[in-house]
């Protein structure tokens, strides 16, 4: 066996299942009840994404640099770009009911042309093809030269089009939507990348998770946001890299990945049914109603009806080999 497959960090398992929890929460708009908190809390789930795709990153890189150039890192890279589509696909036929209504029913032919190039017709979804074309991207542009020239040019666009949701300069580009469309995330991958080719050597992991916390603190500047998500990546990346877990077996970790990835595909069409089922089966002048929208009710639902259907797809993907597709 080629040892590159032998790599595994079981901190990163945890991290992506943390963070799947973190972005149902956000979604749910969990604590929008209180506003104060939920603006910090939406500054802290915010990282959920850019991590996602700086472990991504992180993970495939660290193979490729791991052996020599020619077929083999090839061979990397379409297997990763073939997975990420059956993916996309399987997911994408099991929620067309929800995307036919939530977006073709209403759909003009000008915005089915925009989400096929840049978004996606299930706002969630672009994440995956955002993953496919980074993935290829960063990958031609490995070598170390490139890839510090392609980080900056990254960081420059994210920058710009962040600072434009902030301050609003570009009209344009804010009609455009670029968090939904790849090249805002580019800067993710790099730094993914950079982090597998400079094997994170870190001596003091205590003081990463420090001065994570304090720039975060200083979210409370709207302008520090952009910031905090790069931030994070470089801190809280390297730190689970390093992190040993003796307490959780490695099948259980591995478990919680795959959970990760069907938490984040499947929360989409539980929270449309939870809140149209809301809608349609309750009074809404009821108290009943009103509990219900609580966001902390919905959270609690949506997440207990995720893992439940991730816990099902896992058991008896054995028997259903099909089942692999979905995570």
């Amino acid at each position: 066996m080629n040892p590159v497959h032998k790599l595994y960090f079981p901190g990163l398992d945890l991290l992506k299942f943390i963070l799947a929890l973190l972005i149902v929460s956000g979604h749910c708009q969990l604590f929008i009840e209180i506003p104060d908190f939920q603006i910090w809390w939406s500054h802290f789930t915010s990282i959920a994404v850019p991590l996602f795709f700086g472990i991504s990153s992180f993970l495939f890189f660290r193979k490729t640099y791991s052996i020599s150039e020619g077929k083999d890192t090839r061979s990397i890279l379409i297997h990763s770009v073939r997975r990420l589509i059956l993916l996309f696909a399987c997911w994408y036929v099991l929620m067309m009911p929800m995307i036919y209504f939530q977006f073709f029913s209403v759909a003009n032919l000008k915005e089915v042309i925009f989400a096929f190039l840049l978004s996606c017709s299930l706002r969630g979804y672009w994440f995956i093809k955002a993953l496919i074309i980074n993935t290829i991207i960063v990958y031609l542009c490995r070598k170390k030269k490139t890839l510090v020239i392609c980080s900056f040019w990254a960081l420059v666009v994210y920058l710009y089009c962040s600072y434009n949701y902030i301050y609003h300069y570009n009209p344009f580009l804010e009609s455009l939507h670029p968090y939904y469309s790849f090249y805002y995330h580019t800067i993710s991958f790099c730094i993914g990348a950079l982090i597998a080719k400079t094997k994170c050597r870190i001596k003091n992991p205590i003081y990463l998770l420090l001065i994570w916390l304090c720039s975060l603190f200083l979210c409370y500047y709207e302008w520090m946001d952009p910031i905090f998500r790069i931030i994070s990546i470089l801190l809280i990346l390297p730190l689970f890299i390093r992190l040993h877990i003796n307490k959780i077996s490695s099948e259980s970790l591995r478990s919680m990945r795959s959970m990760s990835i069907i938490l984040y595909m499947v929360q989409f069409l539980l929270i449309w049914l939870y809140d149209g089922g809301c809608r349609l089966f309750l009074n809404e002048s009821s108290e009943f109603f009103r509990c219900s929208q609580l966001s902390i009710i919905r959270f609690i639902v949506v997440l207990s009806l995720a893992i439940g259907i991730s816990l099902f797809i896992l058991k008896n993907e054995p028997k259903y080999k099909w089942l692999k597709y979905l995570h």
